[in-house]
């Protein structure tokens, strides 16, 4: 009868894997004579945290029942953001992570948690605009997963049937029975004739040497790949097509398992990406005309039409090195169409390049809740808290499912030593649709003398990071006077043009027409020594130029940031 064993009821997040918490509720019954030792003196959170995490975990009814104290004192109170979306929650999140910074912080304290893998795609892409260094532990990038390779490896086949690297991945995904010895011939065949792999496997449809079953699934898979680029119109609903022609998530609801749907979760919000693309490209079918009213030694400034968004749309317009040397004229900057799935690609390239980790190293953890059981942080972000989200709508209306999610909202509370912050959205587009949940039961169940909130419907709305709060399309450019000229000379949030100047605005010594400027300003060269200005961080100098990179350190913080030039809010002073 020599056991000793150590557990957490309050802790058993994975009965999905075939964990059963009743092995420890049921502990005594099954040895009658244990002795039985509560370890309740907490050694790593503030009083606020764990008082918190009392309350949420004492609305289960299977638990033993205990209460974990602190020596340590009472420390922040536990503060709640309402955002208006996921942007603004991303954008919030961002801010509010320079903002300890600043304080003495190191991002190597600091974790973004959230539900599901899915909700890290805008948390990322907003941590990337701000320059705020991120590594994803125990999981992966969002485009680098690889179900989001799949999807975008049908794409790219769709658009560039030449491309023989995305053959290859999704000849077989999902399984149609084209094996590796399959393949090889196919690859034997366009070697021979000095063709493309898709050149070679429609070949293949005929080869006598092959199984029929083989030649019939190659000919499936062509045929896919040929009726796709057929396919027009709403961009979105061509690449819901060839996903759902493709197979990918039919094959991933056969299988049936957390993950097959955690899978299939990322592809819809892939669709997500989608739609962003769209709203942010809808209006710039055309392009302009470059403007004669230039001094023979000015550089070409391309000039693009003006977009809603002061942003997400503020780098995409670009052309090639060489023609950015080029007479204006000669070579009209070529603009993304909101319903071209090549420049949808080309989009989508662009912005996952983005290099996440700072030079030191030091960069903030991001993972799902689950991956966070064991570790300890100083300031803790939970992302999304809202009904459906978190709890997840897979266990709403299931009480043991229900009591699973509010353990593992305990596991998330009580990773935090110092600050915690938990952010739900107003309304939020994920897994490819729109919808708007009520707050979190988890944070209704804090007592409220614990809790502070702020964002929407209260005064702490203004002025975190971004003075202005745009709508989905980004950062609202509120006219910004920045150097004497308006910068930003549209706003997002309200579609006003800024046209209350109608006269050309001035930016960086060139001409451009009203509206352009935003673009305009992301196409300007920089050079070591400028006087910059960000829209988070304030003034700044250029201390090196690295292609498109800007290293800029910025007198408000001290901070040296890394911002790639056309992905960031800055404009040159002067």
């Amino acid at each position: 009868k020599n056991i000793m064993v150590v557990g957490d009821d309050d802790q058993s997040i994975y009965s999905w894997r075939g964990a059963d918490l009743r092995n420890i509720l049921e502990f005594e019954q099954d040895y009658p004579t244990a002795h039985t030792v509560k370890l309740e003196q907490n050694y790593r959170s503030v009083g606020n945290v764990l008082a918190a995490a009392n309350a949420v975990i004492a609305n289960n009814q299977h638990r033993k029942a205990k209460k974990l104290f602190t020596s340590a004192e009472d420390g922040d109170k536990i503060q709640v953001y309402m955002a208006a979306d996921e942007r603004d929650e991303g954008r919030w999140i961002a801010g509010e992570i320079e903002k300890q910074r600043a304080a003495g912080l190191s991002y190597n304290q600091v974790a973004v948690f959230y539900r599901t893998n899915a909700q890290s795609r805008m948390l990322e892409d907003m941590l990337l605009r701000a320059g705020v260094p991120y590594r994803i532990v125990g999981g992966t990038r969002f485009f680098d997963r690889a179900e989001i390779r799949d999807v975008m490896a049908y794409l790219t086949l769709v658009v560039n049937p030449a491309d023989d690297i995305a053959a290859k991945r999704v000849i077989n995904v999902p399984r149609r029975g084209i094996g590796k010895t399959t393949i090889e011939r196919i690859e034997q065949f366009a070697r021979e004739m000095g063709m493309t792999f898709m050149e070679g496997a429609e070949l293949a449809i005929v080869d006598p040497e092959l199984r029929a079953s083989a030649r019939q699934a190659i000919g499936e898979f062509v045929g896919l790949v040929n009726e796709a680029r057929t396919y027009g119109g709403d961009l979105r609903k061509v690449i819901e097509t060839i996903i759902d022609k493709s197979g990918l998530i039919g094959a991933l609801q056969a299988e049936n398992t957390d993950e097959a749907r955690g899978r299939i979760e990322n592809i819809q919000e892939f669709l997500g990406v989608v739609d962003e693309f769209t709203e942010t490209h809808e209006d710039e079918d055309a392009l302009y005309e470059a403007p004669t009213a230039e001094p023979a030694d000015a550089p070409a400034l391309a000039p693009v039409p003006s977009s809603a968004d002061a942003l997400a749309g503020s780098f995409y317009a670009f052309a090639g090195a060489n023609e950015l040397a080029a007479p204006a004229e000669e070579s009209p900057v070529r603009v993304l169409r909101g319903d071209s799935l090549a420049d949808f690609i080309e989009w989508v390239r662009l912005r996952t390049d983005l290099d996440t980790v700072a030079e030191d190293g030091h960069a903030v953890t991001m993972m799902t809740v689950h991956s966070s059981k064991g570790l300890e942080f100083d300031c803790v972000f939970v992302a999304g808290m809202e009904e459906t989200l978190f709890p997840h709508m897979n266990s709403v209306g299931d009480a043991a499912g229900i009591e699973e999610e509010r353990r593992l909202a305990y596991v998330a509370i009580t990773r935090a030593r110092k600050k915690l912050f938990l952010t739900c959205a107003y309304a939020r587009q994920i897994f490819g649709q729109t919808s708007s949940n009520p707050i979190s039961r988890f944070i209704q169940e804090i007592p409220s003398e614990l809790r502070q909130t702020t964002g929407l419907g209260s005064a702490g709305f203004s002025g975190t990071g971004w003075e202005k709060r745009g709508s989905r399309k980004g950062i609202a450019g509120s006219g910004t006077e920045a150097g004497g000229g308006r910068v930003f000379g549209r706003s997002s949030a309200s579609g006003s043009s800024g046209r209350s100047d109608e006269r050309a605005a001035r930016v960086g010594g060139s001409y451009v027409r009203p509206g352009a400027e935003k673009k305009a300003a992301a196409k300007m060269t920089f050079s070591t020594g400028d006087t910059v200005d960000h829209k988070t961080f304030g003034r700044g100098k250029v201390t090196k130029v690295d292609g498109d990179t800007l290293f800029v350190k910025f007198s408000k913080t001290g901070q040296t940031k890394k911002l790639l030039k056309d992905y960031a809010p800055i404009v040159k002073i002067g």
